[in-house]
């Protein structure tokens, strides 16, 4: 058994917090006492003046022999609480965290020290009518306070010492957050990020002092700390290392700039940037495509590859997760992060002493008061489901008890927390007594009774008395109108939210299930039933239809997430107005900068993406401790690991992904993220290493997808197409080995074989998608492509054109045009290839009508990739040069014929270098999506002939010598090209 008073106060028998008399406010202040006491022990007189200072003498000790014989029951021992006259607990029986603290001071483990410190002395606890008490706690907890920041600043000192840099910049970094105004300090963490390499990080670090300075002192900057940053600046910009102005450049701040604890706690407005590695825990993360929610690590992304351009949201950054700050400018921060508003609500616990069972409609209470206090015009609330949420990632799966609330909601964003409890008046009466506390100060601001027949006449009543005490207007009609009239329904709904945020997925789905049979209007229960069924995107979206059908019932804020949900699992265009208006009206919920992240990658705003994202990443710092519950802030990394990607800064991708597997080694799905990277760079020995690691961790299988890219890449095919048709012939998942062994056979140019390959992918994704086999399906892209590259340039171009004409019943407008632009593009490169230029310029005009309906700014530029390929045939390379650039969405993973197409155009106008430049960013993109449409063989043998018009025949030989062994198998027309570029 355990009792832990830092960072809060409860006791912990078994894992598990302990309810009853130890739970009760007066009985943990005593136990409070007694373990600041130590061994030593308090008089109970000393109790006495302290917790009953207005009650008559005998009825003080009586209530403190109460407490005392409660709390020796309740904590399964007579002899937990020892002594007579003194007071005591038996520290055979009960650890202590502060006396545990005390004793690493006094032995000198400040390691030790620092790791119990779990944040300040009764955090967040207080005891109404006991300001003797208040003032004693204060006094303890600033003594513990400065103990801890003392220990602190030896072991920051220590690792300098020893020359740990990392482990500087993490204890200077805690010790910056309990200190932001120290100058000291903020010196001595500027120097600790310098020693590790991140100068920008120190110079975004005194940026941060400054602004904290003029914001809560008034005061001007500290000059030794201005000194120092314009000292960091001059060496920057003298090797090089930063942008030669005084500002580090955008991508250098997104990687490097420091998280503000400081500024998160003090002033929440400011944005807040990429974490460094030592910032922020990191969780593991399950790659879905849609909104953050779980998607058990069972589900295999390679299962949603070729379905990303029918409604899988970004097409890149689909494929990337499959097969996978303030210096932005203004008003990218402004919409990333909204301001969080003075007052902000959050439901906490409601005891139940009305219902006789354990799932009593108290939780139901607790969620349908959160729900219909955010139903009042401009209040800020945080949502039942979101503060469970929290509440489960901070108390590992506990329940919450008094007091242990007031952190979780704080960590929530809120200032004000509702809680009560629930009585059963008579056979058909319910009262509900609720408490309004101030979270700044733990004062108790106002208290309430309300009656009521069920709890939707209680939750109305009460929202009527709380929203007028708050100041604000309160929400027309009853809650039930936005959630559902049965109340069976809504314990059920509550108690599948228990289950999903605990990570029990299939028994959520259950409930959720239940919920929807009671009340099948129930818009929420239908969202969560889908959630609960990701592992199959088909029934996802059937489900998440449904709660679409149903959302204009819920509140706004539900049916915005709901919409958000579909908009982006749909590639709608609606989702950029979402996710801004989600993160402005409703800033404690996660939804809100997640949608607006992906809606500015989708955008192709790759950078500014990031600070939304970011903020997610901080707002769910918490579910980056591990469990198998919903982790949007794993979801945020990933798509900042994306972004890097598309903006085509795989170092800062390589740094995040790191930063992830520093906080949750364990994580399979990071070391494959982080194997992609190493790959796309050409580090193979250290791709292999972590590839296998991923395979260690992983107990459902072996990643070999991403080994075959690994080979296939580095030109060992014969490696490759072992594995793949070993993986062909064990059954399974065969479909996905035959769409790989056509690229492999592709890349060795033998497109014969490839077609067959292609064509049996098509055929066996048309029995696991129950279409006809020669329906002009996604699935026959492949088959598409491949045809143009055996020549066959009219079978090639009809059957891009019969698959733009695919579609999906129920899907999006915006996914059906972004489906259409893209076949329509590759129709048009394949008559181009076959010398018909006639029709490309109607399929221009086409591509830009459809591409302005699609939420990708891919789809948007195409049709300039159209127009380049209509200025070639008619000769005209440099306006083409320039159409080409127009197309481009991202370098290495916007379309690769683009960068192909363009590069032929350069080379002919005699601009090798440049023409260099774009092929080699081709070969950092992935295998598949934009990059399926050519091959590195012939991206190789293109750069070969750029090498040579540059006068490297060095690096041309190269090229040439990969592609000699990729061919040595070719079909015989593809080494006459290999034969003719060896005589160039």
């Amino acid at each position: 058994m355990r009792l832990n008073t830092l960072g809060g106060v409860r006791v912990i028998a078994d894992g598990n917090v302990v309810a009853g008399a130890a739970a009760q406010p007066r009985r943990l202040a005593v136990l409070a006492l007694l373990a600041r006491a130590g061994r030593a022990g308090v008089t109970r007189e000393k109790i006495l003046a302290l917790l009953w200072p207005d009650e008559p003498e005998e009825r003080a000790r009586r209530s403190l022999n109460q407490a005392v014989y409660s709390l020796r029951r309740d904590l399964g021992a007579d002899d937990t609480l020892v002594g007579a006259k003194d007071l005591r607990v038996n520290l055979d029986l009960l650890e202590v965290d502060v006396i545990e603290f005390d004793d690493a001071l006094q032995s000198n483990d400040l390691e030790l020290a620092v790791r119990l410190y779990a944040g300040p002395f009764l955090d967040g606890f207080f005891i109404p009518r006991a300001p003797e008490f208040e003032r004693w706690a204060e006094g303890e907890r600033a003594v513990l306070a400065r103990d801890y920041a003392s220990a602190l600043e030896k072991v920051a000192n220590r690792a300098t010492q020893r020359g740990d840099a990392a482990g500087a910049v993490a204890h200077w970094r805690k010790l910056a957050a309990t200190d932001p105004l120290n100058a000291r300090v903020a010196m001595s963490l500027m120097h600790a990020l310098v020693a590790t390499g991140d100068v920008n990080g120190a110079i975004q670090h005194a940026r941060l002092h400054e602004v904290l300075l003029d914001q809560e002192l008034g005061l001007p900057p500290d000059r030794d700390i201005v000194a120092l940053a314009r000292q960091l600046r001059t060496r920057s910009a003298t090797v090089g290392s930063a942008a030669p102005t005084n500002e580090a450049s955008p991508v250098a701040l997104a990687e490097s700039a420091p998280v503000a604890t400081i500024s998160a706690t003090l002033n929440p407005t400011v944005p807040d940037p990429a974490a460094s590695s030592s910032d922020v825990a990191i969780a593991t993360v399950v790659p879905t495509e849609s909104s953050p929610s779980p998607a058990p690590a069972t589900t295999r992304s390679s299962r949603r590859r070729r379905a990303w351009w029918i409604g899988g949201g970004l097409a890149i950054a689909a494929a990337l997760v499959a097969v996978a700050a303030t210096q932005l400018s203004k008003r990218s921060a402004s919409q990333s992060t909204a301001s969080i508003p003075q007052q902000v609500v959050a439901v906490g616990v409601i005891n139940d002493y009305a219902s006789g069972d354990s799932s009593g409609v108290a939780r139901a209470l607790r969620d349908m008061l959160a729900t219909n206090l955010a139903r009042s015009p401009e209040l800020t609330v945080v949502s039942g489901s979101r503060l469970l949420e929290v509440e489960r990632q901070m108390n590992g799966g506990a329940p919450s008890v008094a007091g242990a609330i007031v952190p979780v909601a704080r960590q929530a964003g809120a200032t004000t927390l509702v809680d009560g409890a629930l009585y059963l008046l008579g056979l058909d009466t319910l009262r509900l007594d609720l408490r309004v506390t101030s979270l700044r100060d733990g004062n108790v601001l106002r208290a309430y009774t309300v009656t009521g027949r069920d709890p939707f006449v209680l939750a109305d009543s009460a929202t009527a008395r709380l929203v007028a005490f708050l100041g604000y207007a309160a929400p027309r009609g009853s809650v039930a109108d936005a959630t559902t009239r049965s109340v069976t329904a809504y314990r059920l709904y509550e108690e599948g939210l228990r289950s999903y945020y605990l990570g029990d997925i299939a028994s959520s789905g259950r409930l959720f299930d239940a919920a929807l049979t009671e009340d099948s209007t129930f818009a929420m229960a239908a969202y969560y039933s889908a959630l609960a069924t990701r592992t199959s995107r088909e029934e996802y979206l059937r489900r998440l239809r449904r709660a679409v059908r149903l959302a204009g019932r819920a509140s706004d804020r539900e049916r915005l997430i709901i919409e958000g949900g579909w908009a982006e699992a749909n590639n709608s265009l609606s989702l950029r107005a979402i996710g801004e208006t989600l993160a402005v009206r409703y800033p404690t919920e996660v939804e809100g900068p997640y949608y607006l992240g992906r809606a500015l990658v989708n955008a192709g705003a790759f950078i500014d993406a990031i600070v939304p994202l970011h903020r997610v990443e901080l707002m769910d710092s918490l579910s980056l401790r591990g469990g198998d519950a919903r982790c949007a802030s794993c979801d945020a990394l990933l798509q900042q690991v994306v972004s890097y990607q598309l903006a085509d800064s795989l170092a800062a991708s390589e740094r995040v992904v790191r930063r992830w597997i520093a906080a949750r080694p364990a994580t399979w799905v990071a070391y494959v993220e982080l194997g992609r990277v190493l790959t796309a760079v050409g580090r193979v020995d250290e791709a292999l290493s972590v590839f296998r690691t991923a395979d260690s961790l992983d107990a459902l299988g072996s990643h070999w997808e991403p080994l075959v890219t690994l080979w296939i890449r580095t030109g060992q095919f014969a490696r490759a197409d072992e594995m793949l048709r070993g993986e062909i012939a064990k059954g399974g998942d065969e479909v996905e080995a035959h769409w790989f062994l056509a690229i492999s056979l592709r890349h060795q140019g033998r497109f014969s074989e490839a077609l067959g390959e292609a064509k049996a992918y098509r055929r066996g994704t048309a029995g696991r998608e129950r279409v006809t086999p020669d329906a002009a399906q996604p699935a026959a892209l492949l088959e598409a492509q491949v045809l143009r590259e055996l020549g066959r340039y009219r079978e090639s171009a009809a059957l891009f054109d019969s698959i733009s004409r695919f579609r999906v019943v129920g899907a999006e407008p915006s996914a059906l045009a972004s489906g259409r632009v893209w076949a329509l593009t590759h129709m048009a490169g394949a008559l181009a290839a076959g010398g018909e230029s006639a029709r490309l310029e109607s399929l221009a005009d086409t591509i830009e009508v459809w591409g302005a309906g699609s939420n990708l700014a891919r789809d948007n530029r195409l049709h300039h990739h159209v127009r380049a390929l209509l200025l070639v045939a008619r000769g005209n390379d440099s306006a083409a040069v320039t159409e080409f650039r127009h197309s481009i969405f991202s370098i290495p993973l916007g379309y690769t014929r683009t960068n192909v197409e363009m590069a032929k155009a350069l080379m002919r106008l005699g601009r090798y270098a440049e023409a260099a430049q774009v092929l080699e960013a081709a070969l950092r993109g992935s295998l598949e999506a934009a990059n399926l449409y050519v091959t590195h063989s012939e991206i190789r043998l293109l750069l070969a002939d750029a090498y040579r018009g540059a006068d490297q025949r060095d690096r041309a030989n190269q090229q040439l010598d990969w592609v000699r062994h990729a061919w040595e198998k070719a079909d015989p027309p593809v080494r006459a090209q290999l034969d003719a570029a060896m005589r160039r």
